[in-house]
């Protein structure tokens, strides 16, 4: 997957569904199905940006993302973001500076071991063990 930037959009690249303890962006994210889940929002406001933390947070609760309009899934083995005007912005990779874009994630299968809890478990069963 390829996309191209702007402030009207806000990706979010995940391999697992919970962000930041009882968020969950990615409901369908999986560290070990081999592909990431890429959650776009076509922000046109930030009150926009303010409803996606809120569905993130009714996900958690209700163990699925409620549906908005401007926000697509995607996934994908390989994601490449670069900004749309070619500014550097900002990347953060789990919480922390990750550089500026363009910025390239790739799954390689197999490459690091994790020691995780048995497959068929929910988002939100799997949220609520890493929350607290």
């Amino acid at each position: 997957m390829r996309s191209s930037l702007s402030w009207l959009k806000r990706p979010h690249v995940a391999n697992v569904a919970c962000y930041g303890g009882p968020l969950v962006f990615t409901p369908r994210a999986r560290p070990d199905d081999g592909r990431f889940e890429v959650l776009v929002q076509h922000a046109r406001r930030h009150r926009d940006i303010l409803r996606l933390f809120w569905a993130a947070l009714l996900a958690r609760l209700f163990g699925r993302m409620p549906r908005m309009r401007d926000v697509t899934f995607h996934a994908a083995r390989r994601v490449r973001l670069e900004s749309a005007d070619g500014r550097p912005v900002p990347v953060e990779v789990d919480g922390d500076p990750g550089g500026f874009l363009p910025a390239e994630f790739e799954i390689l299968p197999g490459a690091v071991r994790i020691l995780a809890p048995p497959t068929g478990r929910t988002a939100r069963s799997s949220c609520a063990a890493s929350s607290g």
